[in-house]
């Protein structure tokens, strides 16, 4: 058990999930960290900063609550892509050379990687799409596409850890459909994996809720891992 929670939830093995946020009340203190941002797609409900050469990002309702850690300004949410057991991250530097610096195209945010010396390539891919439970404009669609320019086959596997903070509460609990209120570290794996989860600033009396959905719709391959974890 933990004496300090910090609420981080990571998920591994699914190439896409869905993060939906609600919008909420006030806005908290924002830290600042010397780096190139640029704003992703975003609507009136939700907006996302990316870094331009990491692709790391952070999420947050515009000019009111954050939602990942540091927003708008991207440093501890990370993403890990595995290739024949070595790992490839951009927590605070590249997954490898720079192939397209994230783009914004209408909807959608695409950003491209040479990992390491390999002959592939991750594609971090971010799109605003409906919330299933909202019928806004308040989710985006996270999917890591790796493409092979190599004449081998390889063995790929991918971790997306987010860094939640809502509205600046840095060990913001979880629930958890057929789990419950989550305040310690929990791992769930193979079919055990939740459909969704939710998220909020407080238990009690929350006022700023996210929403996860890690299967059904666009939700697909299911992560083969979750934690929620410090």
């Amino acid at each position: 058990m933990n004496t300090k929670w910090k609420g981080t939830l990571a998920m591994g093995l699914g190439l896409t999930m869905m993060a939906g946020m609600a919008m909420a009340a006030k806005e908290p203190s924002r830290p600042r960290q010397e780096r190139t941002e640029v704003f992703g797609p975003g609507s009136s409900y939700i907006e996302c900063s990316i870094d331009d050469s990491t692709g790391q990002y952070t999420m947050g309702v515009p000019g009111g609550p954050i939602l990942l850690f540091g927003h708008p300004y991207p440093w501890s949410s990370f993403a890990t892509i595995r290739v024949d057991g070595v790992n490839y991250d951009n927590r605070e530097q590249m997954f490898g050379n720079e192939v397209q610096v994230p783009m914004t195209t209408g909807d959608t945010s695409e950003g491209i990687w040479q990992l390491g010396s390999s002959n592939l390539r991750v594609h971090q891919i971010l799109t605003l799409v409906t919330g299933s439970s909202t019928g806004r404009p308040d989710t985006y669609l996270i999917r890591y596409q790796v493409e092979n320019l190599d004449t081998s086959a390889h063995t790929v596997g991918c971790r997306v850890m987010l860094d939640t903070d809502l509205d600046d509460n840095d060990g913001a609990p979880f629930r958890v459909p057929g789990t419950g209120s989550v305040t310690t570290e929990t791992e769930w794996q193979g079919a055990n994996v939740p459909p969704y989860f939710f998220v909020f600033n407080d238990l009690a009396n929350p006022s700023v809720t996210a929403q996860a959905t890690l299967r059904g719709g666009l939700a697909s391959p299911v992560p083969g891992r979750l934690q929620m974890a410090y």
